[in-house]
């Protein structure tokens, strides 16, 4: 919606939030998201937003029945090339008492049924098995993602060479982001929860 864009940017919004969730059309169809497309290609929403001086935080979840490596690394490319200022690759978490948790648990496909009380799980860790991949390739995938995407030269690039008009406020902000963030992905990696 170009107009409500505009009063947006009008009204002094810096950043957004976007829910991508899957470039996948099959996976935005299984997340009950395929209304994520309304406004055209994913590329298009960015240079509109971008157009307006409005930087992006995007998130994207992994680990649904039409997600396979590729779908990862397109996800994170996408990202990269579009500039978004900061992202978030996630692991599908099938929560105890969901619709996902059970249908997993029904097809044998939960590696860990009670992965959240287990002392041997870690922060990352494969919870079931993927149909597109195996379980480690979807947990390295992402963790592989988020290097990618928080990288020194990624960071210097997406801040330094912002696709929206310069704002020290956005300049700085997306940088102390992109710096925390960095810390927390190698920081929680492999860590046992409530550690």
């Amino acid at each position: 919606d170009e107009s409500l864009l505009d009063l947006l940017a009008e009204a002094g919004c810096a950043f957004v939030l976007i829910g991508f969730e899957s470039l996948e059309a099959g996976s935005l169809e299984q997340m009950r998201k395929s209304w994520n497309r309304a406004s055209g290609p994913y590329d298009r929403v960015v240079r509109s937003i971008h157009g307006r001086n409005i930087g992006i935080y995007g998130t994207f979840v992994f680990g649904y029945d039409a997600d396979t490596k590729a779908s990862i690394e397109r996800a994170v490319a996408f990202a990269l090339e579009s500039r978004l200022e900061i992202a978030n690759f996630n692991l599908l978490t099938p929560t105890p008492g969901s619709a996902l948790y059970d249908r997993l648990a029904r097809e044998g496909r939960l590696l860990s049924p009670r992965w959240w009380l287990e002392p041997g799980y870690r922060y990352g860790d494969p919870i079931f098995t993927p149909r597109g991949m195996r379980p480690e390739e979807l947990s390295e995938g992402i963790f592989e993602a988020k290097k990618r995407f928080y990288s020194w030269r990624s960071i210097g690039t997406r801040v330094l060479g912002a696709r929206t008009g310069f704002s020290p406020f956005r300049a700085g902000t997306t940088a102390i982001a992109n710096v925390i963030s960095r810390r927390e992905i190698y920081k929680k990696q492999h860590r046992r929860l409530g550690a």
